[in-house]
């Protein structure tokens, strides 16, 4: 038998977002718009599946009447951004890619940027990608990716500390490193070359693991 495919979610949030660079929803992925992040699903061609939150910053309402919604009082105890996650998560989805969410106002940023936490808690796969970042939570564990068209990445210690944190492929090599919170180091690390493959881990902590500055396709 084979391996069972991920069920993937993505959630159009509000923030700063350009259109470069962001991944594309497949059919068969659950799309939510977030009240405003309608708006950001426009301008990338999309349609949502889904439209959820308190309506107070979407400009395209009425495009959207044709579409499944949930609206809820302005007065809530979480965030439109959430709530989108959450009915994600009751529909059996194990992936979840937020599009849009940073920049622009910073208590939804950070906000948001805690949402990738409360997710690897449950297990989920879960990135936040705005056109200019793309944002992963890691915690006592490891990972490899690529920086695509994205110049820099950086490690930032959500913990007090992150301690044992080791990088490969980076122009910046780390080995059993300590990162405190109160003292950022790890920023701005490029690859060692090209499309090379890089490797993070650290064995105890929390770590976002950040890829910033898209520079679009090489010219």
């Amino acid at each position: 038998m084979g391996e069972e495919k991920l069920k993937r979610a993505f959630v159009f949030s509000g923030g700063v977002t350009g259109t470069a660079g962001l991944p594309v929803p497949e059919a068969g992925d659950l799309v939510i718009a977030a009240d405003s992040g309608y708006d950001l699903a426009a301008r990338c061609g999309v349609t949502p599946d889904l439209l959820v939150g308190d309506m107070d910053s979407i400009h395209r309402i009425s495009a959207a009447s044709g579409i499944e919604t949930v609206r809820v009082k302005a007065e809530k105890d979480f965030t439109d951004t959430m709530m989108a996650v959450e009915i994600a998560l009751s529909r059996g989805c194990t992936e979840i890619t937020v599009i849009g969410g940073l920049g622009g106002r910073v208590d939804h940023s950070l906000s948001n940027l805690f949402l990738l936490e409360y997710l690897d808690s449950k297990g989920i796969v879960a990135v936040i990608c705005n056109g200019e970042n793309e944002v992963r939570f890691l915690r006592d564990g490891s990972m490899s990716f690529r920086c695509g068209n994205y110049r820099y990445f950086s490690l930032v210690s959500a913990d007090p500390e992150a301690i044992g944190v080791s990088v490969t492929g980076g122009k910046y090599p780390l080995k059993d490193a300590v990162i405190e919170r109160t003292w950022q180091y790890a920023v701005s690390n490029e690859p060692a070359f090209p499309g090379a493959e890089i490797s993070v881990s650290v064995e105890k902590g929390a770590l976002f693991v950040i890829c910033s500055s898209y520079a679009g396709p090489a010219q």
